[in-house]
């Protein structure tokens, strides 16, 4: 037998196995269409199964992932509120000051600095849901350890105003 007859051959013969392979899969695909079965014993059921299943695990997961975001959005956004009014105050102290030095009248500015502090400060220990907003780990101290300025001011460094955890505070999202 020559080469090409063999290589001919093989080709005849995988041939008639694809063959063979597509009618028993039609001969499968019309008794499932005729009958409403797609299985005929219990065994092939996880064939078919893993992917319902799959399916639920996943959307779980999608929920509870919802759920832990539905609850994170009013914490975010009390958040960027509290961080906006101390900006916002910031802004003001530094326009008045700018407007104090350009006028040379400065009686106000203990009395501006001291509200500023005052807003601030309270910003910074906002508090939701029973803990600090920013108080890292630490819910249940308020980050801004000092009450007025001349505390402030007594510091050996800025850092020490703080008591704030090492760690941020996390939010699980179901994984």
């Amino acid at each position: 037998m020559s080469i090409s007859n063999v290589s001919n051959y093989f080709f005849v013969e995988q041939s008639r196995t694809d063959i063979n392979r597509v009618q028993r899969e039609l001969i499968d695909t019309q008794r499932m269409t005729s009958t409403g079965r797609r299985i005929d014993d219990v065994k092939d059921a996880a064939i078919y199964a893993a992917p319902v299943v799959s399916t639920r695990d996943m959307m779980a997961r999608a929920e509870s992932r919802r759920a832990a975001l539905d609850e994170l959005k009013p914490r975010l956004e009390l958040q960027d509120q509290a961080l906006g009014n101390a900006a916002e105050v910031a802004r003001s102290l530094r326009l008045d000051i700018i407007s104090m030095v350009s006028t040379g009248n400065a009686d106000r500015l203990p009395q501006r600095l001291q509200e500023a502090f005052a807003v601030a400060s309270t910003e910074i220990n906002a508090t939701w849901n029973g803990g600090y907003m920013f108080g890292g780990e630490r819910i249940n101290t308020a980050p801004l350890a000092v009450n007025s300025l001349s505390a402030l001011a007594a510091l050996p460094s800025g850092q020490a105003a703080f008591a704030e955890g090492a760690r941020t505070q996390t939010q699980d999202l179901g994984d």
